[in-house]
């Protein structure tokens, strides 16, 4: 081949389409202690991605938060509830460093994490009807409609859902963004697997939310907090 002739490899065009994710991946900046929580602590506390569940929990036990942040609502929750086991995925690895070293110094025993894309770990868990609940709280709205499609409450989103979910298990959705709110409501009546209906009405234990800096950051906005519920039906 003669110099600056085209080799096969080079002209290889992949038609794969994009992935369209549902965050951007901000790296921001490790501090010390998040840096050695990563490095020391994720083996004791973190699971992989294709990680079966864990032997001694119980399926239909389990609930995952997805986007945690720094981790501070979700610390509260395993804390107040400790008859359940507690997963968080994220990518913000800042968030996982905090939350990480939150774990090891406070003791507590039900809460494990996952570094990821939560839509990546749906799409491949063998959790099976192992959900007491799956937790998604103030997610980016993307709220420029050229984004709307990185919003990660799409049909396949719900499809997962309704796979990991027990019979009675429910999905929590929290948004102080009106127009999200809405679309979401809309996008689940389009599909059947999970029923939009008043907390009351489910019949297992509802974790109660904490407040969480973005929704006192949306309040302080002046913005309207929405809390959804959906329900796996048992038949």
């Amino acid at each position: 081949m003669h110099m600056g002739e085209p080799s096969n490899h080079s002209l290889k065009v992949s038609h794969q389409p994009r992935k369209v994710r549902s965050f951007v991946r901000r790296t921001g900046r490790l501090t010390r202690g998040q840096k050695q929580s990563l490095d020391y602590l994720f083996p004791k506390f973190g699971l992989a991605m294709d990680a079966p569940l864990p032997d001694n929990w119980q399926p239909g036990q389990v609930v995952v938060e997805i986007g945690f942040g720094m981790g501070d609502a979700l610390h509260q929750l395993a804390s107040a509830y400790p008859q359940f086991n507690f997963i968080g995925i994220d990518v913000h690895r800042p968030g996982i460093g905090h939350l990480l070293n939150r774990i090891e110094s406070s003791g507590i025993k039900n809460l494990r994490l996952i570094e990821g894309d939560a839509m990546e770990w749906l799409n491949q868990t063998q959790w099976h009807q192992s959900l007491h609940a799956v937790l998604l709280w103030f997610p980016d709205p993307w709220p420029k409609k050229r984004h709307h499609k990185r919003r990660i409450v799409q049909t396949e989103f719900l499809q997962h859902l309704s796979e990991v979910l027990k019979p009675g298990g429910y999905w929590h959705f929290a948004s102080d963004w009106i127009p999200y709110a809405d679309a979401v409501k809309e996008r689940i009546g389009r599909q059947h697997q999970l029923q939009l209906i008043p907390p009351e009405q489910i019949q297992t234990e509802v974790l109660r939310r904490p407040t969480t800096k973005f929704e006192q950051r949306g309040m302080a906005l002046g913005h309207q907090i929405t809390d959804l519920y959906c329900l796996k039906p048992t038949c």
